[in-house]
């Protein structure tokens, strides 16, 4: 029987009576709760945006090479166009060898003598 009136009270009463006409809002549906539940709602998300934000601030403007002398690149990426030939390049190929020899070479008698001490002791 009062499922029966329940659309006919509804019309008559306000639209914010109107919209429950046969449950009480629950917990955090109404008043202080809600308020403050849809408050949290606003301020977590305005954080998430905000760290958002500053993570691309940080890693893709602060620490980022484009104001660096020298950026991420390469002669293998950008060229000049300009290509050493014959006796230039010659010499070029010399200093370079030169410079990186003794390193090399270094290196090289570690290597070995760290591989004939473990050869020795097997």
């Amino acid at each position: 029987m009062f499922r029966r009136f329940a659309p006919v009270v509804a019309r008559t009463q306000t639209n914010a009576v109107a919209k429950r006409t046969f449950f009480y809002s629950g917990g955090g549906e109404a008043g202080i709760w809600a308020a403050t539940g849809y408050r949290m709602f606003v301020i977590t998300w305005g954080l998430i945006i905000v760290c958002a934000a500053g993570i691309y601030r940080t890693v893709f403007c602060r620490y980022s090479t484009k104001r660096q002398f020298v950026g991420d690149s390469t002669d293998l990426w950008n060229s000049d166009g300009t290509v050493m030939e014959g006796a230039e390049a010659v010499a070029n190929l010399r200093i370079q060898h030169e410079r990186i020899m003794p390193f090399m070479n270094a290196i090289q008698e570690k290597v070995e003598a760290a591989g004939g001490e473990a050869a020795a002791d097997e």
